[in-house]
């Protein structure tokens, strides 16, 4: 009471500043306490009411006709046999062997709904891993390995699914009577061969061409999980197209059918010779220009071991007549001559290997694939 007006007037207001401030504390802490309470029960009637995680492996599985393998322990017991152990490490999320079109159809579509990497792979080897995704839904078609050999006028035919191998093929088809272009090695899977080319440098491209130009129809799984026919008068002529020259990049190719000739396949020799690179380059010229033969040279170890581009070197001749006689001894003697013609006389060793030991026309035999 003793201050002076304008000091006193000064203190009410300053109290009055104050009070204004604690009650604006008090409502920001009030704001801030409701706005979480809020938060909270939002929170709470939301984990009340969410689903479930989604279980993976029951999501494939529903209306299913094949298997469907889940869990890390089954996924890295599965036997996938890709030829490259590197390969094994890579593992995918869930494994699916289709009985069914509509089965890779509904594996295609899951995946795509559940943003999953798809994988899938043919009846053979994958030695650089491509057939394969880390977490991907797998589709092994080795499970689809349905064919049958039949005739339609003068015309032979091979309809197969494409979890075959080559092998599996040749258990409809006598090589005696039959030749389909083929893979060297017979543990090959068909879908991968037919698809990306297919050379047989045995004899058979030499003779029908390469192995799509053999494919007359095709049913495919579209990324989309549209089934589809495809062949040359069919709608979708880009993705028949497409299909015959890179096929995995544009959709999954369930099954094909090929032309079969009905003639057998020509006999395969394995000729050794020591010769130096200008000889060979000779040699390989004079049986390029002559389409009687087929002969593709190679080297008997790898080409690091070959230092010397002058001296002689020892080459592997693969060799076939196109178009010679069935009769075993009558087509090694004539082979024989052909080289000698040429001025390229083979030794009496490599003529009594190839008297007296079947020649490996599989390299599966060689133990390749387990590379």
């Amino acid at each position: 009471f003793l201050m002076a007006p304008s000091v006193r007037a000064h203190s009410v207001r300053y109290g009055r500043e104050e009070a204004r401030l604690k009650h604006r504390r008090a409502a920001c802490i009030f704001a801030l306490a409701a706005a979480f309470g809020i938060c909270k029960y939002c929170v709470a009637r939301y984990s009340a009411n969410k689903p479930a995680p989604l279980d993976v492996c029951q999501f494939f599985r529903q209306d299913m006709e094949g298997d469907v393998i889940c869990g890390d322990l089954h996924i890295s017991k599965y036997d996938f046999s890709w030829g490259n152990s590197d390969c094994e490490t890579i593992l995918p999320l869930v494994v699916v062997r289709p009985a069914s079109d509509e089965d890779i159809a509904r594996t295609v579509k899951r995946s795509a709904a559940l943003g999953i990497p798809l994988s899938y792979r043919s009846g053979g080897h994958s030695y650089i891993c491509d057939s394969i995704k880390a977490g991907s839904a797998h589709i092994d078609l080795r499970s689809r390995k349905s064919k049958r050999l039949y005739r339609v006028g003068d015309a032979w035919y091979a309809e197969f699914e494409t979890g075959n191998t080559f092998s599996d093929l040749f258990n409809i088809i006598d090589r005696k009577r039959y030749s389909i272009v083929h893979g060297a090695c017979h543990a090959v899977g068909v879908g991968g061969f037919y698809l990306h080319g297919g050379v047989h440098l045995n004899s058979l491209t030499s003779l029908y061409g390469w192995g799509n130009e053999t494919v007359v129809n095709m049913t495919v799984v579209t990324a989309s999980g549209k089934i589809l026919v495809l062949n040359s008068n069919s709608s979708h002529q880009d993705l028949w197209q497409g299909m015959l020259r890179a096929g995995s990049n544009f959709g999954i190719a369930t099954s094909l059918t090929v032309r079969v000739f009905e003639t057998p396949e020509p006999l395969m020799w394995l000729f050794w010779a020591r010769m130096t690179h200008a000889e060979l380059i000779q040699l390989f010229q004079k049986g390029m220009m002559d389409p009687r033969v087929q002969l593709n040279p190679y080297y008997v170890n790898p080409p690091f071991f070959q230092i010397s581009s002058s001296r002689s070197e020892t080459f592997t001749f693969q060799f076939s007549l196109l178009h010679g006689p069935t009769d075993y001894w009558l087509n090694f003697k004539q082979s024989v001559e052909w080289f000698e013609e040429q001025g390229f006389p083979l030794s009496w060793w490599t003529k009594a290997f190839n008297a007296v030991v079947p020649k490996p026309d599989d390299l599966t035999s060689l133990g390749y694939p387990k590379a």
